[in-house]
């Protein structure tokens, strides 16, 4: 079996994404979790260094937004939670507000100033030459250690 090279696997990659953006209007990728495949050596990595984020509601002129702290079903949960509320209901988060985000609790949004070290696959798939990094926001849950 012929191995991808770097750019025909992150053709392949950008397609997924634009498929899944088209289909629910963004989607969300977890980061430090490990891998499902059996053959995945990737260990999980601490939950300090889990994070999650979205790719697409860029496209719906909002911030990507960005949790940190979360297993990855959480992450996904709370990621699609708000997502779909973008997305689908208009909604539009601000840095500074206070969000109660139900079962997760109290938190609030924080702007990114740099969102290419963390949101590296979301920067890459909106890459234009010379832009600054995409726009993101952080949602921090207070608590969020309890979802160990």
């Amino acid at each position: 079996m012929a191995r991808m090279t770097r750019e025909s696997w992150r053709r392949q990659r950008d397609s997924d994404l634009r498929a899944k953006i088209r289909r629910y209007g963004y989607t969300v990728l977890h980061i430090g979790g490990g891998c499902d495949d059996p053959a995945c050596t990737e260990p999980h990595s601490p939950l300090s260094e889990q994070f999650g984020y979205t790719v697409g509601l860029t496209e719906h002129g909002h911030p990507e937004l960005l949790v940190s702290g979360l297993v990855a079903l959480d992450s996904y949960r709370l990621l699609n939670n708000l997502g779909h509320n973008i997305v689908d209901h208009g909604d539009r988060l601000r840095p500074g507000e206070l969000i109660d985000f139900g079962g997760f609790g109290i938190g609030a949004v924080v702007e990114i100033e740099d969102s290419s070290r963390q949101l590296t696959v979301a920067n890459e798939f909106y890459r234009v030459p010379y832009r600054l990094p995409i726009a993101a926001l952080r949602v921090v849950v207070a608590g969020s250690d309890r979802f160990n």
